[in-house]
């Protein structure tokens, strides 16, 4: 008797075993999970955006309506047109412009503070020079304020890309002096604006 159930026992045991093995009732090890933190900081380059314009003074040195010069090289001469004279400077200094990112740039007029002793202050004419911009030629001292993309006011000029690599470009002056102008002297101060997007 005490045999008989020892083996039923067993063979219970065996029926147990193989129905939980057949249904599964030996999982695999619960899952685990388990972070890690990323971060990542974005180090934008600083927006560089530089205008310079390289000499502080020019001077047209002593003028008369006969267009004769009045000093010692580099005073220029004038030119004689009629009973007045013009006196004309190309390149009188150079402006440099670098860019970070690069941009599309524009030069206005904005200058507005001047000194006159004879004449107007819209004697003085004013134009930049560059091989690739598009120009808007000279503008005199008074016509200022940003065209945009126009050369309406006092643009000078536009749609010229700028990048680290930098562009430079003239600033040319132009001055006009007529018969009866009072004698004394001028002072004007050219303020270009350079702006981009």
């Amino acid at each position: 008797m005490k045999v008989k159930t020892t083996a039923n026992l067993f063979i219970g045991l065996v029926v147990l075993g193989l129905t939980l093995w057949a249904g599964g009732a030996f999982a695999s090890d619960p899952p685990q999970s388990d972070t890690i933190t990323v971060t990542a900081t974005n180090t934008v380059p600083p927006s560089i955006f530089t205008f310079d314009i390289a000499a502080t003074a020019f001077d047209f040195c002593q003028v008369n309506a006969n267009g004769s010069q009045g000093g010692p090289p580099p005073c220029p001469t004038g030119e004689s047109i009629g009973p007045n004279a013009v006196y004309e400077v190309l390149g009188a200094t150079n402006w440099t412009l670098t860019s970070t990112p690069t941009r599309e740039v524009r030069i206005y007029n904005s200058s507005s503070v001047s000194t006159i002793n004879w004449g107007t202050a819209d004697r003085l004419s004013i134009k930049t020079g560059h091989p690739i911009a598009t120009l808007c030629g000279y503008k005199t001292f008074l016509t200022n304020l940003d065209g945009f993309n126009t050369c309406d006011f006092g643009a000078l000029l536009r749609q010229l890309n700028v990048d680290a690599g930098g562009q430079a470009g003239t600033l040319d002056l132009k001055l006009d002096v007529l018969v009866g102008d009072a004698a004394g002297t001028n002072t004007w101060t050219v303020q270009l604006t350079a702006t981009g997007s």
